[in-house]
């Protein structure tokens, strides 16, 4: 047997298990295996040699707008007409992982998003193409990415506007709905350079279907919202039934999902089932043959158990390269997730550093240049310091131990539940503390202006030492009985000090302004030192709550930095997680090439033995082996649907009990 045909043979049984891509390009402009993954349908027509993948690039793919490589992605069609702010909007789990630069995002569509279906502008709905034009449904099947790609090289052109999309608001010279014929754009140059085609190979794990509004990250997160909701209650029945109808539209979506999942399951049971039989009665094809060769070739010639081994490994490894991919797209979001939490927690920090020397400025009355460039352990000190070393709660407590009463005699608390200044009660508590002040300046006034009555010499008579009638009248009008005071006893009746007031209303009568400039204390009049008083007072409670704001400021920079500490060592964790997760896929890669190629060396192996037993080319052992690899794929593609289909039940399980605490949460009044 010739090497060319070796290949040819080579090609037809292993067509599935050559449309994974390997690990390196094999020429620097074109990426053949990047090309073979993108495109399924070019490789069901012309396998996956490099050399057969580049030459129908150079002939039919860089017309139909395919990409050589995922650098070449710039210059597809696709890339024109790709709206990477809407796409950033419509699928938040890209975003974590990728980011917002339109590249990356557009990137992500030809990779991933071109094969879910995923939207990329508002005006072209792959699924309503799909639906609206039965030549290409006919020819491209589940092959989703080649609507894509047909509607930008041809369906513009052919002014395709049916399915219920506006698609002619992006299309020159605007509507025109033509029918779609048979011998119309409806294949691509996959099918035979260029004509229709007439379907494309299965690529593995293609068709499972893919959702985004009923991923399990997606329910997930609509849980999260329906527990908080349980929790916290809602306050109207319009939020009510917004959350219903979200948790209600998400289970719809989930079970879609799940009612799809099913039935490729039990699609990929029927085409094992199939696969099984026709491998049965392939080998008893193989050995009830006429031909003695035939039959004694294959009952003791264990290369061809050798080359389905091969297969089944191939699978294996094929499995786990995409568990590692899963593991290792987690790993890439959560490290994406960790990163922006770290990129939150600095922010946060930065605020409360800046709001601490802000405090401390405010507080202490220095100089914002003190304290500027100090270090953050420097100013929590400085803060502590103002604080009186004392905690949040004991500053706080010494705050609303100032505050003033209401009617009921409850306290106005000064510091409220929010942990902020209640603005009215401050007030309050100024106009208590200012009005004690006041009250106790007087008091000591009156004392002196009364004794200063008391001791003077002109106040008795001074034949008799009896106080005299107008003297002790104006004492009476302040409460004070003067009734048989003499001289001799001033030092008795003199007043030791405010307690010794007396407590008859009339003394209020006696108010500053009688008082005037008759007395002064410490050589300050009534007003002078009322002023200053009042001052204190307010002053008093404004240092206080300086203590309590430092207090507060500093503890939330103590903590800013503990969470920003906590979350860097996160992102330090998950980078490493994801480096490891890369690893990992790069060593499943590698397993993957290997078990490819140890498939193609069993196959070659096996080929040269009929090659030199004389039975190359036997049309019995050729089913037989294409039946034995098409075997493996189905066993490989059963598990997939079945897993899938596991996952897609959970899923809906979940959406269901989402959707029934939905319906319980209580309505509660507004705070």
């Amino acid at each position: 047997m010739t090497r060319n045909k070796k290949l040819v043979r080579l090609m037809a049984a292993t067509i599935a298990a050559t449309t994974v891509a390997t690990s390196m390009p094999a020429f620097a402009a074109f990426d053949a295996n990047y090309y073979a993954k993108q495109n399924p349908d070019v490789v069901a027509a012309v396998g996956t040699t490099p050399k057969a993948l580049e030459n129908h690039y150079n002939t039919f793919g860089k017309k139909e707008g395919r990409a050589a490589s995922a650098e070449d992605l710039a210059n597809s069609p696709l890339r024109q007409i790709f709206d990477a702010k809407l796409y950033a909007q419509l699928y938040p789990d890209v975003v974590a992982v990728f980011g917002t630069d339109a590249n990356a995002l557009f990137q992500h569509f030809m990779t991933f998003g071109i094969n879910e279906g995923r939207k990329i502008n508002q005006y072209f709905d792959v699924n309503a193409y799909k639906a609206a034009y039965p030549d290409l449904a006919k020819a491209f099947g589940d092959n989703t990415a080649m609507y894509y790609q047909h509607f930008v090289v041809f369906g513009i052109k052919e002014h395709r506007t049916l399915g219920g999309f506006p698609a002619e608001n992006i299309l020159p010279g605007g509507a025109k709905k033509v029918a779609a014929s048979g011998g119309s754009s409806g294949g691509s140059s996959g099918g035979s350079g260029g004509s229709s085609s007439g379907g494309s190979a299965v690529t593995p794990g293609s068709g499972l279907p893919t959702n985004v509004a009923a991923t399990p990250a997606a329910v997930a997160s609509a849980n999260a919202a329906v527990a908080q909701a349980v929790t916290d209650g809602v306050h109207s029945q319009k939020e009510k039934d917004a959350l219903v109808a979200s948790a209600q539209s998400t289970l719809k979506a989930a079970q879609a999902v799940n009612t799809k999942a099913q039935a490729d399951k039990d699609a990929a049971q029927a085409e094992y089932d199939k696969a099984d039989e026709e491998l049965t009665k392939a080998e008893a094809a193989v050995k009830n043959s006429k031909n003695d060769v035939v039959k004694t070739f294959d009952e003791n010639n264990a290369l061809v158990a050798a080359v389905g081994a091969k297969q089944t490994a191939y699978y294996a490894a094929l499995q786990d390269l995409e568990t590692k991919k899963e593991i290792q797209a987690e790993k890439a979001a959560d490290l994406a997730k960790k990163q922006e939490e770290a990129k939150a927690a600095q922010a946060e920090y930065e605020t409360a550093l800046k709001n601490a020397k802000d405090t401390y400025v405010a507080v202490s009355g220095n100089p914002a240049s003190y304290i500027e460039n100090k270090k953050p352990a420097d100013v929590i000190t400085e803060l502590d310091t103002l604080a009186g070393g004392q905690s949040v709660s004991d500053t706080k407590d010494a705050v609303n131990a100032l505050a003033a009463k209401d009617k009921d005699n409850n306290p106005l608390n000064i510091i409220g539940a929010d942990g902020k200044v209640d603005s009215t009660n401050y007030q309050a508590a100024v106009k208590k503390a200012t009005d004690k002040a006041i009250a106790d300046n007087l008091a000591e006034y009156q004392v002196e202006y009364l004794n200063k009555i008391i001791t003077d010499a002109d106040s008795y008579d001074a034949t008799t030492g009896d106080i005299k009638p107008e003297i002790k009248t104006k004492l009476d009008n302040y409460g004070v009985d003067a009734t048989g005071w003499k001289a001799a006893d001033i030092a008795t009746n003199k007043m030791s000090g405010v307690a010794d007031l007396p407590t008859d209303s009339k003394l209020a009568t006696l108010t500053s302004s009688v008082i005037g400039n008759s007395v002064k204390i410490n050589g300050k009049t009534v007003t002078e030192q009322e002023t200053i008083d009042v001052a204190a007072a307010k002053k008093g409670i404004d240092d206080t709550i300086g203590a309590y704001n430092a207090a507060v400021s500093g503890a939330a920079l103590t903590n800013a930095q503990s969470t920003l500490n906590s979350k860097n060592g996160d992102v330090g964790s998950a980078e490493s997680a994801k480096n490891t997760a890369d690893g990992n896929v790069v060593s499943a890669e590698t397993a993957l090439s290997n078990a490819d190629k140890a498939v193609k060396d069993a196959e070659e192996a096996r080929d040269d033995e009929y090659e030199k037993e004389g039975v190359a080319g036997n049309a019995e052992l050729t089913a037989r082996d294409a039946a034995q690899a098409n075997m493996a794929k189905e066993t490989y593609e059963l598990a997939e649907a079945t897993s899938a289909a596991q996952d897609a039940q959970q899923n809906e399980e979940d959406a269901y009990d989402n959707y029934k605490d939905a319906t319980s949460v209580s309505i509660t009044p507004a705070p």
